[in-house]
Formats: structure tokens, sequence, C-alpha cells
């Protein structure tokens, strides 16, 4: 990880993010080399990582393990320069998210739509809601409103509540280091990203609201 020194650190949605270029790779060749970027949020130590793009398309942020494999990095300045361009794409969408009140109702039916996206109005009304969804349904409604840096008012609190939740509780037991794992290279990551998509887009944001004002009928 290297801490990028044209954008070091940034304010945004009155949070101080750290930035940070990634490069991971593996001596058994069991993981394809990658780059991508992350945010540690210094108000409540949670972090986002986003893969790097450029112009809409991935800048080498995976290479498979090849005898030629390390002919395909030299583009490693683009690679920088699309790194600061995502972090600055990234301090501005939080600052519009900030700018975007919603109500807890609002924030609580999208949070169960998220939770809950993968089951359909009939699934639900099949078999409900599971405690184990339920829970987690509850705790970031919770962090949303008490979680560090949230005050449960604007859409920067609803994606910081998501990510709070999937970088420190989603795994479940003490194991930290799984935890890590599954926040920046798993499950975790992958879950904070989709929501990520889902929290910038307003017609994405209604639908899971909507799902959600439906599950949360039928629980």
């Amino acid at each position: 990880s290297v801490q990028l020194d044209n954008l070091p650190s940034f304010q945004s949605a009155g949070r101080k993010f750290e930035a940070y270029l990634n490069f991971g790779s593996s001596h058994d060749q069991s993981c394809v080399f990658f780059a991508n970027t992350s945010n540690i949020c210094t108000v409540c130590d949670n972090t986002f990582s986003a893969n790097l793009v450029r112009e809409g398309e991935t800048v080498n942020a995976r290479i498979k393990h090849t005898k030629n494999s390390g002919d395909k990095l030299d583009n490693l300045p683009q690679l920088i320069d699309a790194a600061i361009g995502v972090q600055a794409e990234f301090a501005a969408a939080l600052n519009s998210l900030d700018a975007k009140p919603i109500a807890r109702i609002e924030a609580s039916r999208a949070i169960a739509g998220f939770v809950l996206r993968h089951k359909s109005e009939t699934e639900l009304e099949k078999i409900g809601v599971s405690t184990r969804a339920s829970n987690i349904i509850n705790r970031i409604d919770d962090l949303f409103v008490s979680g560090k840096g949230n005050r449960g008012k604007t859409r920067a609190d609803l994606f910081s509540a998501v990510t709070d939740y999937y970088s420190h509780e989603s795994s479940g037991g003490d194991d930290r280091w799984k935890q890590f794992v599954s926040s920046e290279f798993g499950a975790g990551n992958r879950t904070k990203s989709e929501f990520y998509r889902i929290v910038t887009s307003e017609g994405r944001l209604q639908d899971t609201i909507r799902h959600g004002e439906k599950a949360l009928a039928l629980s």
C-alpha cells in the first residue's frame, strides 16, 4: 500500500480520508497481480476499496501470472493517474451524498432492501425474513444513527453505516484477519462496492427502498 503524495488525505462529507494505491500478488501464483485504491476513514476507521478505472475501462488492475506478465506493468504512471482520479471522484460523490438528506424510515427501508436484495417478494411471503437478516438490518440501522461520524441524516451516513458493518462485523467472531480479508478482498469488499453503486444511483436507490418497504411489511 502506497499513500498517494498528490492526494495523501482529503476531507469529504465532514470526514477525513486517507488515500492509498494498493498492489497485491502471491509468491505461489494462487492470486493474480492486482491494483486498486482504498480509503481509510479516520472518523470511523472503516475502509472502502475501488477498482482502478480510466474513462470507464479497468486499467490493468488484474494481471495473470504469465512469463511476460511483467511487461504489462509499463503503464504505472497511468495507474497512479487513475488512482488519483478515482479518489477525486469518490470525494465528490461522498460530498454529493452528504448534501442529500434521507429520512430514518427511508434509510431503514434502503437497508432492508439491500440486505434482502436477493430475495423476491414471493420468497419473502413464503419464508419471511430470517433472524440473521433481521439482525443485520437492525445493526446497520443502528450504525446509520449512532455509528462513529454518523448523524443519521444523509445518504453519506447511510453509505458509511453499510461500509462500517461490512468492514468490521460481517464475518462474525473474533478473527480480525478473516474480517480484514473479507472487507478488502472478499465478500465484504464486493458488498460495499455494490452498495456504493446503489446509493450513488437515484433509480437503483429508489428501487432498493421500495423492495425494503415491501420486505419490512412482510416481516
